[in-house]
């Protein structure tokens, strides 16, 4: 099975401007965010759906990821702890817990609501994860995400902390240039957009386009262990 998953241009585009919103946010609220909360953040953010849950312990972070969903345009609830959660008839809501592992994080997929009590299962497959690897992350998440709406369980990511120096941005800029989907004046109206949102100010020229997390292919990944 191939280790990693490849989108589509435009994909790619509103992943690269995701990045750069909740790093602009991270600067803004989080001092020394590290890149592998910036991956899971829009990772999970793009994965998860109306109603779902994000739960993340630190409160800088939360407080980026809530603005994040917000201007993801996303109606997920990032609260500090599992909540619980009155799921409509026909429903399945999905909560994702963040919990750092030293450098690394693990993130646990869960369908339903942890206090409310989910199906238990004796084994929680884990997928270890490139944690500067925004695109391959994503395609996890919402794979993840699909899984535990189906009902199927839940599902560990283990993200790896990047070696120093690896910018997960850099490596999705990189691949989009080898690949002819970017060049350096579209990089900058990226991120000059990004940079004016996260500061709270209205979008710029550049409007990113919607990515409903339907779109995103599932991720066919081994399971593996950090």
């Amino acid at each position: 099975m191939p280790a990693t998953c490849t989108l589509r241009a435009p994909q790619r585009t509103e992943l690269l401007h995701r990045s750069l919103l909740v790093r602009h946010l991270g600067e803004r609220w989080v001092a020394g965010t590290a890149p592998v909360d910036e991956v899971a953040a829009v990772s999970l953010l793009t994965a998860l759906g109306p109603g779902d849950v994000l739960v993340v312990a630190d409160a800088g972070a939360r407080r980026a990821a809530a603005a994040a969903a917000q201007l993801f345009g996303t109606d997920v609830t990032v609260t500090d702890a599992p909540a619980r959660v009155a799921v409509p008839d026909g429903e399945r809501l999905v909560h994702a817990v963040c919990a750092p592992v030293g450098p690394h994080e693990l993130i646990l997929v869960l369908p339903g609501s942890p206090v409310t009590g989910s199906r238990r299962t004796a084994f929680v497959p884990l997928l270890s994860l490139d944690g500067a690897d925004v695109e391959t992350s994503t395609c996890a998440a919402t794979a993840a995400v699909a899984a535990a709406r189906a009902g199927t369980g839940p599902t560990a990511l283990g993200l790896r902390a990047p070696a120093p120096g690896c910018d997960p941005v850099r490596v999705l800029v990189n691949r989009m240039r080898a690949d002819h989907q970017l060049d350096e004046h579209a990089l900058r109206a990226i991120d000059r957009d990004a940079r004016t949102v996260a500061l709270g100010a209205g979008p710029g020229c550049w409007v990113p386009a919607q990515l409903p997390p339907a779109q995103l292919p599932p991720a066919e990944l081994p399971p593996a262990r950090l």
